[in-house]
């Protein structure tokens, strides 16, 4: 498709002139790419650059280096006709980020991250010293909002499945569930019904459906929110705890009673926990999705789907779906607002 989309674009003005629009490679490009997604979001990155011909250095997660050098390997193989070995369009670094921030300060063009607020903001200010191009997809806490007359099973069916995707490390992974006072108790136990079914386990066996988290310590901001949201009056109805063994895991957890007291509703947690919070009336439940720093993603559940747009549009988010949780589609257009 890159030649249909980098086709110059012609348009006639008044006074007979003719107006050309045409696309030029920026340079050279900086991609650093997260671990939770570590060949996906990295391609999201890499791949535009590339299709508008610039070249790109590539900084994978120090958790995720092999990946990073793999793909490295499957480009140059790829690009081998159109580049030379002393002049590849593609390099990966693995390396530290104080090594990333001195390529910034160099001669690139453009820095692209997808990762943490923290980092984001990092980049941001080191960027601003060379007056850098910059895209930035930071960190999320997505609010999922049931309206009364919602479809419940099919609500909690999508509210566990977005919770509980790769192990809850999702920047567009549900992390905070609204539900009117009186469906509460139902969804809670269709909830804690639901994520019983889930099997946890090794993710090379194909009946599993969750694996661990990637790191000790992100398992550990797990377990301290679920302490937290405890020790403030939470209820726990399921899961809460680490998993014995090899590995990263912790138990798929059901939380009720949370609030916006508790780290579990407005830090990220990225973990596998469903915390489900009751609410009086629908500007609540408005005025709660948009009580947060973040601004990636929501959705409303409802029956009403004209209702549900124009509740919708009152979100402060970047992507808002309707009886449909957010998915990166490559087709449609993806990004966040506030510090996401």
């Amino acid at each position: 498709h890159a030649p249909e989309y980098l086709r110059p674009e012609v348009s006639e003005l008044d006074g007979g002139l003719k107006n050309e629009l045409e696309f030029i490679p920026m340079g050279v490009v900086l991609a650093i790419s997260p671990w939770n997604y570590p060949v996906q979001l990295a391609l999201y990155e890499i791949l535009p650059a590339l299709i508008c011909w610039n070249a790109v250095i590539h900084k994978p997660s120090r958790v995720t280096p092999l990946i990073g050098l793999k793909l490295q390997a499957l480009f140059n193989e790829l690009l081998a006709p159109y580049t030379s070995k002393e002049a590849p369009i593609l390099e990966t670094v693995i390396t530290t980020s104080d090594v990333a921030q001195k390529i910034i300060e160099d001669k690139i063009e453009m820095v692209a991250l997808i990762g943490s607020t923290e980092a984001g903001r990092d980049i941001m200010q080191r960027a601003s010293a060379r007056l850098l191009n910059i895209a930035l997809e930071l960190g999320g806490k997505d609010a999922f909002v049931v309206l009364e007359d919602a479809d419940l099973a099919e609500a909690v069916k999508a509210a566990v499945s977005g919770s509980i995707k790769n192990a809850g490390q999702a920047c567009n992974a549900v992390e905070r569930i609204y539900v009117p006072i009186a469906l509460h108790d139902e969804f809670v136990r269709l909830a804690v019904e639901e994520v019983k079914k889930i099997k946890v386990g090794n993710p090379m066996d194909e009946t599993v459906t969750m694996g661990p988290l990637a790191l000790a310590a992100q398992r550990d901001i797990v377990e301290a929110h679920v302490a937290d949201a405890l020790s403030k009056g939470a209820k726990l109805e399921y899961g809460g705890k680490r998993i014995p063994g090899p590995g990263y895991f912790f138990e798929p957890t059901v939380l009720s009673g949370v609030n916006h007291t508790m780290d579990v509703m407005t830090k990220e947690t990225f973990g596998p926990v469903v915390a489900i919070q009751a609410y009086k009336d629908t500007e609540e439940s408005i005025a709660l999705a948009n009580d947060i720093s973040y601004g990636l993603t929501v959705s409303v559940w409802t029956r009403d789907k004209e209702r549900g747009k124009i509740i919708a549009r009152r979100f402060h988010a970047g992507c808002a779906g309707v009886n449909h949780l957010c998915r990166s589609h490559p087709g449609a257009p993806w990004g966040g607002v506030r510090e996401s």
